[in-house]
């Protein structure tokens, strides 16, 4: 009874029973009826267990049964759940659902919001997920009979392995060696571990849950699934959800840090390019003082208007105003603003299409500097900052209190075109914002606005900021806009104000005849519905400008836009038809944005058929311009 009683072998495995006896006295005849009852009680207490065991296997077989049942009726009920939600959230896709792509996204996450088994006993959200996993895999495997030989536990113990051959493998595993399903579990964490040290990566969990880039790298994504994690008992959980949390606490304090740090370096990064600026001013200052300043100024003629006049200072001629606020009526009819600030009389970017040049090169004091000798190249016509901030400060002693009147920078030059002037432009709107109520628009073709519009965050409520676009493609830009920042960036510029919260408007001017097949992309490219309003305008005939930008755009190789826009240039009545289809263009793809109502179309009719006056006056959105704006 040795083995029997150290549990090594049942009594269905003993062939005999051999009795030792030791104590004395136990076999002699005398003593036999003690020895009988005492026997006897022996060999009750050993059937006992037998009769336990008997019942033992009456539950077992009972529970086996009942499970089977239950399991059948709860697959079937999962395989039917998750088929229905790929019909309903995936359009019955299997492909779709196996990569999450549902069509229905946010109906979806909202019925997942909805689950909550402990007031409602529906299910949740891990058996949603498991069905619709189980309605996948049962589509994989459903030619795979030993597959359907499994109870329910094994098929979703098999949910996380990827492979089908290794579902297919541990499926005939399970039914030739009848596995439970803890011993299938440990199947499977055989294989994910093989797998873990085939990539060289840790083959558990709790090893890696603190280093990120491998928890959450391509090799690992199954460990973080739903059916992965349901494989760990509820003390493994607790303890990976402890170091989980106490992971995402660091990260949070690393992001918090380098977000101060990155606040810090922008008021550096503002500082340390304020600065360069005011180096710049001080050594510009410094040379002006040093230098003989002559003047020539129109003062002296008679009948002369006092308006201008031109320092030189080593041969460098400046120009100097006497105006800082002055009334606009051109801008005024064109409806981007009231009044104008210039701190310059011709733009740097020398774009081929800009007449303002050869304007400028007819004023009588500009033709007298001309005839002393120096040369086109020898004048810069930006102003220096003593003389703008001067003006403006007089000029704002003029407006009443309550003028809420918009000031434009600049009507005949870019107020940002160099850090210089975006400094002269930056401290001109300051105050202005300090000493009065008006509204201020910027337009530039430099991405230095967004600079002046960061310098005067603390006014943004009364600052509207705007890029000239008239072209989403680089090569037309990079050929006839001279030195101005490159479209890309300009666009680029343009959408980080917005990101940013800043007020803009869009500037579609001018828009070439060859850029009418790019409008909708460039329509799309300003965001119009976070614009105000959407300026647009054809290319007009402005003395030699468009000959300039058609010899530039030969020059460049691109003869097609040459080509139609000397079609444009040469005949009056193809002028008259583009600028009629440009503006139905625009606006239709306005229309389409539900931005319409802000299209601001700049049309010339200088000189028109009373036909082509009477089709613009009856468009929404069309602005007639005369003959005055051109001077």
């Amino acid at each position: 009874m040795n083995q029997y009683f150290r549990g090594k072998y049942p009594l269905s495995k003993l062939e005999s029973i051999q009795l030792e006896i030791k104590f004395t006295g136990f076999r002699d005849k005398d003593s036999i009826p003690n020895t009988a009852k005492a026997l006897s009680r022996a060999f009750e207490k050993m059937a006992a267990p037998t009769l336990i065991m008997e019942q033992e296997s009456l539950v077992e077989k009972a529970y086996k049964n009942l499970m089977d049942i239950f399991s059948k009726h709860f697959r079937n009920a999962m395989i039917e759940a998750g088929q229905y939600l790929i019909n309903t959230f995936y359009d019955g896709d299997i492909e779709k659902a196996r990569r999450k792509e549902a069509v229905e996204n946010q109906s979806f996450y909202q019925l997942l919001k909805r689950l909550n088994p402990r007031e409602s006993g529906g299910p949740s959200k891990s058996w949603v997920y498991n069905a619709i996993n189980l309605a996948i895999q049962n589509s994989d495997l459903s030619n795979f009979s030993t597959y359907r030989k499994l109870n329910l536990s094994h098929q979703v113990l098999l949910l996380p392995i990827r492979k089908i051959e290794d579902k297919k493998r541990l499926c005939i595993q399970t039914i030739e060696q009848n596995l439970t399903v803890a011993q299938l579990r440990e199947e499977i964490k055989k294989l994910q571990n093989n797998e873990g040290k085939s990539h060289g990566i840790p083959k558990t969990l709790k090893r890696i849950i603190g280093n990120p880039k491998i928890l959450f790298s391509e090799e690992n994504k199954s460990a973080t699934e739903m059916g992965s994690l349901l494989q760990h008992d509820i003390d493994n959980l607790k303890d990976l959800l402890t170091k989980a949390q106490a992971k995402k606490t660091e990260i949070d304090e690393e992001i918090n840090q380098l977000a101060k740090f990155s606040q810090n370096y922008e008021i550096l990064t503002d500082r340390i390019a304020k600065a360069i600026r005011e180096n710049r001013h001080k050594a510009a200052s410094s040379r002006t003082t040093r230098q003989k300043r002559i003047e020539i100024s129109t003062d002296e003629q008679p009948g002369s208007r006092k308006k201008k006049a031109y320092t030189t200072i080593k041969k460098q001629l400046y120009y100097e105003g006497k105006t800082g606020l002055a009334e606009s009526k051109g801008f005024q009819k064109k409806e981007l603003a009231d009044l104008a600030c210039n701190i310059g009389n011709i733009c740097q970017f020398g774009c081929s299409f800009c007449y303002v040049p050869a304007i400028v090169r007819k004023q009588k004091n500009v033709q007298e500097v001309l005839h002393e000798g120096y040369g086109w190249d020898e004048i810069s016509h930006y102003r220096t900052k003593e003389n703008v901030m001067k003006c403006v400060e007089k000029d704002l002693r003029k407006i009443r209190p309550d003028d809420k009147r918009t000031v434009i920078f600049c009507t005949t030059c870019d107020p940002c075109a160099t850090e210089e002037h975006a400094d002269i432009t930056s401290s001109a709107i300051l105050l202005i914002m300090k000493r009065s109520d008006l509204q201020v628009r910027v337009l530039s073709k430099s991405t230095l606005i967004f600079d002046i519009a960061k310098e005067l965050d603390e006014y943004r409520d009364r600052i509207v900021y705007g890029l000239s676009t008239g072209t989403v493609r680089p090569e037309i830009s990079a050929c006839i806009e001279g030195n101005a920042s490159p479209i890309e960036e300009r666009l680029e510029t343009l959408n980080l104000l917005q990101e940013a919260g800043y007020r803009t408007f869009g500037m579609l001017c001018p828009i070439l005849p060859s850029e009418m097949p790019h409008l909708e992309k460039l329509v799309k490219a300003i965001n119009p519905d976070r614009c105000e309003h959407v300026w647009a305008e054809a290319i007009n005939v402005r003395g030699k400008s468009l000959e300039k930008t058609r010899d530039q755009l030969k020059q460049c190789g691109l003869d097609t836009d040459a080509q139609l826009l000397e079609d444009v240039m040469e005949d009056r009545d193809i002028w008259r038809g583009y600028s009629k289809d440009l503006y139905l263009m625009v606006r239709q793809e306005l229309e389409k944005r539900g931005a319409s109502d802000k299209l601001r179309y700049l049309q010339y009719v200088i000189r028109e058929p009373d036909d082509f006056k009477t089709f613009f006056k009856s468009q929404k959105g069309a602005l007639l311009l005369g003959e005055k704006e051109l001077t």
